[in-house]
């Protein structure tokens, strides 16, 4: 069974729908100049905390103002010469989405699952909230917490292993290394609280034991607390308890690695991951090795990139590779330190000021008697540059034009834009034309 597990405790951060625009288009029609703007969606008022996403709820959302910004993102998808969006093309479905759930994590991934439904792919969805709010969940939350140091200490120490391993600078790449304060741990999960007495934004959890049981919390500083909860040891009372804080509004999270941990161990067959989660599935198998002293379960790295089918643009297609811009950029350098070297010797003026400068080279002159000569090679010098300047401004206008394409060919060739902004029909032909070459390792896919 096809099981697509929805992560909806990321902070709904990204409240604005990034969208291609055709800024102008030249006097023959050959060439249109893209760009990005990113059109903001009616899901929070700005007093609003920054809240999951199961957690932004669709009853405070003005249904007139999605229709104007459905219209305003088919406008600018069409002017680009793309076809009518699946945002526009479906705004009732995607309306009826919005109106009919209690939050925007549910209502669009509803939207996106029932086109799936009706051209045939028939995966079953689960939000990971739901995972999280089983007992049995709470039970893996208190194995973490029963053997907090065990795992504080292999989380930390595998951390360090593959940050050596690929070098990574960064503090926050792969993850950011746990904490400790006094008695208290920092374990990879969130905690906060959804609804309720009051509502809590998403902080890292802590950990502390108990005479009898353990204390989660979002601050190690009693006066910094604003959600605790008493984790008990016995297993009877830690499933009534589990779903005392479900009902409470009080989540208790997994973050990235164990996330996939839980997934990979409790809850999958075989796990299926993308080529950006996959690359750390390296490090949560060092985890399971070091923490969980079992053998990985197998899991399985799959990835495509569905580009926006904007029209062929010859000045980007027919990019030369080998005309990057760092080669250009130390052309233009090599030009400032050692102009001699691009004077066309066929040229007869440019052949003499290559022939005095050799001679200038070939006859320094002892230490102490060289400022003569330093100022006559420095006049050299600039006569050489100035033979050479047409060359140079080429060469300029040669990078301006790489940066241009290469900045035109991220627009066109980005793989941030929503699944909202194909066409139905282009994306599902695509895509089953995608997934029989996949079935069949003979088939090519084509774009």
């Amino acid at each position: 069974i096809g099981l697509q597990v929805i992560i909806d405790h990321d902070v709904a951060r990204s409240d604005a729908l990034r969208v291609p625009l055709c800024s102008t288009t030249s006097t023959t029609g050959a060439f249109s100049e893209f760009a990005q703007r990113s059109i903001p969606l009616p899901i929070r008022a700005v007093s609003q905390l920054r809240m999951p996403w199961h957690a932004t709820l669709t009853r405070l959302m003005d249904l007139n103002a999605w229709n104007k910004i459905i219209e305003e993102v088919a406008q600018s998808v069409v002017g680009c010469g793309l076809s009518q969006p699946l945002i526009f093309a479906r705004r009732d479905a995607l309306v009826d989405c919005i109106s009919s759930n209690t939050n925007i994590g549910d209502a669009f991934s509803k939207f996106r699952h029932r086109i799936e439904m009706e051209n045939g792919v028939c995966n079953l969805e689960v939000p990971i909230g739901h995972l999280c709010d089983a007992s049995a969940f709470g039970f893996f939350v208190r194995h973490c917490a029963i053997h907090a140091e065990a795992l504080w200490t292999s989380y930390n120490h595998c951390r360090d292993a593959y940050r050596m391993r690929h070098r990574n600078r960064n503090k926050a790449q792969p993850v950011l290394e746990l904490q400790k304060r006094d008695t208290w741990l920092e374990l990879p999960f969130w905690i906060y609280r959804s609804k309720g007495e009051a509502i809590v934004e998403r902080k890292r959890l802590w950990v502390c034991k108990q005479d009898d049981g353990i204390l989660l919390c979002d601050h190690p500083d009693a006066e910094l607390r604003t959600v605790a909860v008493d984790l008990p040891l016995e297993e009877v009372a830690l499933a009534i308890a589990w779903n005392s804080f479900v009902q409470s509004g009080i989540c208790i999270r997994p973050r990235a690695l164990m996330t996939t941990l839980y997934l990979r161990c409790f809850v999958a067959d075989l796990f299926v991951h993308g080529i950006g989660g996959g690359t750390y599935d390296e490090l949560t198998d060092d985890i399971m090795r070091h923490w969980l002293r079992i053998s990985p379960p197998t899991f399985l790295t799959s990835s495509a990139s569905l580009h926006l089918p904007f029209a062929a643009n010859d000045e980007i297609t027919t990019m030369d590779p080998s005309s990057s811009g760092p080669a250009i950029e130390r052309e233009l350098q090599l030009m400032r330190s050692v102009p001699e070297r691009y004077l066309d010797q066929s040229i007869e003026s440019e052949r003499v000021l290559y022939e005095r400068h050799s001679r200038k080279i070939g006859n320094i002159p002892k230490r102490g008697s060289k400022r003569q000569w330093h100022q006559e090679t420095a006049r050299l010098k600039q006569q050489i540059e100035a033979a050479i300047e047409p060359r140079k401004q080429t060469t300029l206008a040669k990078l301006a034009s790489y940066h241009r394409t290469s900045q035109q060919s991220k627009i066109l060739k980005s793989r941030e834009y929503s699944f909202v902004l194909f066409a139905e029909q282009d994306v599902v032909g695509r895509l089953s034309k995608l997934a029989k070459a996949a079935m069949n390792p003979g088939l090519d896919a084509g774009k």
